[in-house]
């Protein structure tokens, strides 16, 4: 972890010329666990693209990705705890490169993780890990993409479609709830801004208004007094729309804040306790749309 915070130096061309990845890539095989799943997210957090490709390998637990963690040949499986930390890593990679086509590889490997093993593992960590990584690898923005009956449609087609396949797997009642749990957050943050390194900072850019309404429509049905929804879906909805809303007089804002006023009548003490914290978030963030308040914007 000291090595990928410290990043490899940079040559004449801007490249990286120490070769740290390859340094942490060789305790992939080390024979403590703790070790192995660090260096996974190490090469995360280093950021180089070149360690997309044995992240994914990981993750994805193919022939390549069992060679990475053994010290000879191939292992029987990488196990899920590395293969967890492996999607963190591909997440960290991916809210720092600037090059879509990385960012739409990552999503890729993201969505055939929760589609395929993610689904089908007793355990939840690749699913959970999965899903918080997506929330960190926002495509480029497409305002007139819709989704098509009669031609097939990927996550990684742009934001929009990233944002409606986070929606129907959250609407997926065959996934474990508190895998689904994690999804609002990851609404939220894809929801904000057109650029990946902005997320949450006040913007007057109002690209994100229709996946604001979408995802916020979506999740204040999951807080009605009257949902079926569990309390922990429940809880990360409440916080997901105070990352989202704000303070403006914006139809979608109304509804936000008066959905997250009535948590009140909710019986769950810490669906209510959130409710509050939300509501400060959404206090504090003057909004750019009807009634705002911010000198001179448009």
């Amino acid at each position: 972890i000291a090595l990928a915070k410290i990043g490899d130096s940079k040559d004449e061309a801007g490249e990286g010329k120490e070769g740290f990845a390859d340094i942490i890539g060789k305790f992939l095989n080390d024979s403590s666990q703790e070790i192995k799943e660090t260096a996974a997210v190490s090469l995360g957090i280093l950021g180089n693209e070149s360690s997309i490709e044995p992240l994914t390998h990981l993750a994805l637990n193919t022939l390549e990705g069992r060679k990475l963690v053994s010290k000879g040949g191939a292992a029987n499986e990488v196990d899920e705890r590395t293969r967890s930390f492996a999607l963190y890593g591909l997440g960290l990679i991916g809210y720092r490169t600037e090059d879509e086509e990385a960012r739409k590889m990552i999503v890729d490997t993201l969505v055939e993780l929760l589609d395929g093993d993610g689904k089908t593992s007793a355990q939840r960590d690749m699913s959970v890990g999965a899903l918080i990584a997506m929330g960190l690898v926002p495509l480029e923005s497409n305002p007139e993409w819709v989704p098509s009956e009669d031609e097939p449609w990927k996550a990684s087609d742009c934001r929009e479609a990233q944002v409606q396949w986070v929606i129907q797997y959250y609407d997926d009642d065959s996934v474990n709830f508190l895998v689904r749990a994690h999804a609002p957050t990851t609404l939220a943050r894809l929801v904000q801004f057109a650029d990946p390194r902005k997320l949450f900072e006040n913007d007057a850019d109002q690209s994100y208004r229709p996946l604001k309404e979408m995802i916020a429509t979506e999740l204040v049905k999951d807080i009605d007094k009257r949902s079926k929804a569990e309390t922990e879906i429940q809880q990360s909805a409440i916080l997901a729309l105070g990352l989202i809303g704000d303070s403006d007089e914006d139809k979608i804002d109304q509804t936000v804040r008066k959905a997250l006023m009535d948590v009140d009548d909710l019986a769950d003490p810490q669906s209510r306790n959130f409710a509050v914290i939300a509501l400060a978030h959404v206090g504090g963030r003057p909004g750019h749309g009807d009634g705002e308040a911010i000198p001179g914007a448009e």
